[in-house]
C-alpha cells in the first residue's frame, strides 16, 4: 500500500551542508544537555571499546528514569558546556572511531529541525549554526517555501528526532490539529511586501491573540479571517516596535555587554542608531531571520503548554533581541562578525532553558 506526505521547508534546507572539522563555531559545545534513547545508548555500549572509551562513556552518561517511556533516557553529561566525546580537531570521536550510525540521532540531524503534524512535515534549521547565518545573509530567496510530495510504502512513516503531534496532542491542545494551517497564515503575513516587516510582525501579533481568545473549533474561520484583514492596503498595526523593553530583557539575559552600546544613546536604545545599523544587511536580512524563527522555533507552538499568542510573543521577542544585538554588533565590529554573534545567541535561545524562560516570562 502507497501512502504519501509533504514537507514543506525553506529554500536553503536542501542545500544545506555541514563544514565539519573546518566550522569556526563547532556544534558540539555549548549545550545545556543531550539526551540519548537507550537503544542509542545500548549500541553504543554494544561495541567492542577500548578502556578509555568505556571508561569516558561510563562517567559521560547518566541514567533518567522518564515516568512517560517504557525505557530510560541518558543525559550526555557536557564538560565545561563541550561534548567529552570532541576530539583536539573538532570531530566526534565516537563517529570517527566507530562510524555516524553509532552517534545520537540528534547529533546527526542539527541543526535540522522537523515537525510532523497530520501528514505534513515542516522543518528547517536553527540559525545557531554559522552556516544557516550565512545563508540567511546571503540568499534573498533563502526563505522561499518550497512544497513536495514523498511517497512511502506501507501504512506506517518512521520519523526519527522530529517532533510528531497526532490525536493525543489534539486532545490535550485540539488547537494543534491546525498547527499548519496557523504555520501558513504567520509565514503569509511575515513574507507580505505590501508593508514593513515590523509592522508585519506586530500584525502577526494581533492575530495570534484573536486567534487565542477563541474557541479551537472557530480556528479556521479566524485564519480565514486574518488572512483577508492583512491583505487590505490600509491595515496597519496598532502598536510601534519598541527596543526598550528588548534592551532591559537583553541586560537581565546577559549582563552588561559593551557592543550593545553602539545602539544607545543616554543608555536608552536609539532607533536612529538601530535603523543605521540594520542597513549595513542586506535589505532581505531580516525579513530571511524572521521567517526563520517560524521554522526553528516551532511555531506557532514554541512550548508544549502554550498557546498561540504566548508562542508568538516568544517569537517577537526573541526576533527583537536579535535585530538589537545585530545592529549594535554591526556597528562596533561589522557584518561578519554580528553574525558570529548571531550564531551564539541563537544557541543561548535554542540550549539554554534558563535563557529561554527568561524570555518567555517577560
Amino acid at each position: 500500500m502507497m501512502g504519501y506526505y509533504i514537507i514543506k521547508e525553506p529554500k536553503y534546507f536542501r542545500e544545506f551542508n555541514c563544514k565539519g572539522s573546518s566550522c569556526e563555531s563547532n556544534c558540539c559545545r555549548d549545550w545545556e544537555d543531550l539526551i540519548w534513547l537507550n537503544e542509542e545508548y545500548e549500541r553504543l555500549c554494544s561495541l567492542e571499546l577500548s578502556d578509555k572509551m568505556r571508561e569516558n562513556i561510563n562517567s559521560a552518561f547518566c541514567r533518567l528514569e522518564m515516568p512517560d517511556f517504557d525505557e530510560p533516557l541518558w543525559n550526555l553529561k557536557l564538560s565545561g558546556r563541550k561534548c567529552p566525546f570532541l576530539a583536539e580537531n573538532s570531530l566526534c570521536s565516537i563517529q570517527r572511531e566507530f562510524g555516524e550510525e553509532f552517534i545520537s540521532n540528534t547529533c546527526r540531524i542539527y541543526p535540522r529541525v522537523s515537525v510532523f503534524n497530520n501528514a505534513v512535515m515542516t522543518r528547517g534549521c536553527y540559525a545557531s549554526c554559522p552556516e544557516v547565518a550565512k545563508m540567511l545573509m546571503n540568499d534573498e530567496f533563502a526563505l522561499e517555501m518550497c512544497i513536495r510530495q514523498v511517497q512511502v510504502s506501507g501504512d506506517e512513516i518512521v520519523l526519527n528526532s522530529v517532533l510528531c503531534e497526532g490525536e493525543e496532542d489534539f486532545a490535550q491542545n485540539p488547537a494543534t490539529r491546525y498547527r499548519n494551517e496557523l504555520f501558513g497564515l504567520f509565514y503569509d503575513i511575515i513574507s507580505s511586501r505590501m508593508r514593513g516587516l515590523e509592522d508585519n510582525m506586530l500584525l502577526g501579533l494581533e492575530a495570534a491573540r484573536c486567534i487565542s481568545e477563541t474557541e479551537d473549533f472557530n480556528i479556521p474561520e479566524l485564519i480565514e479571517q486574518q488572512q483577508r484583514r492583512f491583505k487590505a492596503p490600509d491595515i496597519m498595526p496598532k502598536a510601534d516596535m519598541k527596543f526598550d523593553k528588548a534592551a532591559k530583557l537583553f541586560a537581565d539575559i546577559f549582563g552588561d555587554d559593551k557592543a550593545i552600546s553602539a545602539v544607545f544613546t543616554d543608555g536608552i536604545p536609539d532607533n536612529e542608531k538601530i535603523t543605521k545599523g540594520a542597513s549595513l544587511f542586506p535589505p532581505y536580512f531580516f525579513g530571511n531571520l524572521a521567517l526563520n524563527l517560524l521554522f526553528e522555533l516551532r511555531m506557532p507552538f514554541c512550548f508544549e503548554d502554550g498557546n498561540v499568542f504566548e508562542s508568538y510573543s516568544f517569537l517577537l521577542s526573541v526576533y527583537s533581541l536579535a535585530k538589537l544585538l545585530l545592529c549594535a554588533s554591526a556597528l562596533d565590529c561589522g557584518t561578519e562578525l554580528a553574525l558570529e554573534r548571531l550564531s551564539e545567541f541563537d544557541r543561548a535561545i535554542v540550549h539554554d532553558r534558563v535563557v529561554a524562560e527568561k524570555i518567555a516570562g517577560a
